[in-house]
């Protein structure tokens, strides 16, 4: 990969790559990564994204079974909170794949493709290469394992989703810029890996003492948080690849963690080792539950032992007197 020498500047930025002290992170779309929140795509009930700072989004986890399980309100839901999340100032980092689409005939939209969770709609051109240009350290953990590219990102013409136009206002009277910067291009300077925030400007309606007229003012009256795009690094699992991503946001190593498909790999004896084990544990079970037994009778013949010498003590006594 090549390093751009203009990257005195960039290399200011990376500290806000890190998460500073009380930030929360989530990840969405994958679970299993320690000491931090995380939620499947097919759950139920997503946690409260605006109660986050960082929101990790594992687009690989959202594989055409996956997506085929959830459902338009879900995605419309995460479009919501995802623009509050913008607006908060709050981070969106994108862990990124090929777009890939489900047909839902008998639903409105009768479509839904594995970016759709997004607020911003994310243009992504299946062109590949090898070259690389680095333009600054961001995200420097993830960013080494890449060696080619299997697509650029783009953001293209009618970008913007309902629910961020509902937020921030209608087009008709609302400005909206989008640029995108690259902190990894290719040599004819496509975003490979970069990152872009949403520019608002409303518009205000002016007099000059003779007619009135519209005016949009040169500073945005917003700038929301920013949407980072990583590309797709296919030899990495996409667990791994998102543990690389909190690295990154921590500055120091989570520790390994098998990928998920270890788990598919059959190994001899395991089924038999298991089902003995579950035999021991029941036969460990009905043996508490015989010691429980035997310490009641004990209770009762223990209370009954004091009982009797109570009424012993208590003839002696009448007796003696």
């Amino acid at each position: 990969m090549t390093q751009s020498n203009n990257n005195s500047d960039s290399e200011k930025r990376v500290p806000e790559d890190r998460l500073s002290k009380g930030e929360k992170c989530l990840v969405l779309g994958s679970t299993g990564y320690t000491g931090i929140d995380s939620v499947e795509w097919n759950s139920k009930e997503f946690p409260n994204i605006i109660d986050y700072d960082v929101v990790i989004v594992d687009v690989r986890a959202l594989n055409e079974k996956m997506l085929a399980t959830v459902t338009n309100k879900s995605l419309e839901t995460l479009r919501t909170q995802l623009t509050r999340l913008l607006h908060s100032k709050g981070r969106i980092i994108v862990v990124s794949d090929y777009q890939k689409t489900h047909k839902r005939p008998k639903q409105y939209p009768e479509s839904a493709n594995n970016y759709e969770w997004c607020p911003v709609t994310i243009g992504i051109s299946n062109e590949s290469g090898e070259s690389l240009v680095q333009i600054s350290q961001r995200f420097s953990r993830y960013i080494k394992h890449l060696k080619n590219w299997p697509y650029f990102f783009f953001i293209p013409r009618g970008c913007l989703s309902r629910e961020l136009t509902n937020f921030f206002g209608s087009t008709h009277d609302t400005k909206y810029s989008l640029p995108l910067s690259s902190f990894v291009e290719n040599r004819y300077k496509k975003t490979i890996a970069g990152s872009l925030r949403i520019e608002v400007t409303n518009k205000q309606r002016k007099s000059d003492g003779y007619s009135s007229y519209d005016h949009y003012s040169e500073k945005p009256n917003a700038i929301t948080g920013e949407i980072i795009l990583l590309p797709l690094i296919e030899k990495l699992d996409h667990k791994e690849a998102v543990r690389l991503v909190l690295e990154d946001l921590i500055g120091t190593s989570l520790g390994y963690e098998p990928p998920s498909w270890v788990e598919s790999i059959e190994v001899p004896h395991v089924s038999e080792l298991e089902t003995e084990i579950k035999e021991k544990e029941t036969e460990i079970d009905l043996i508490a539950s015989d010691i429980g037994k035997l310490e009641i009778k004990l209770e009762k013949v223990n209370d009954h032992r004091l009982k009797a010498g109570g009424f012993i003590l208590r003839l002696k006594a009448v007796n003696f007197a």
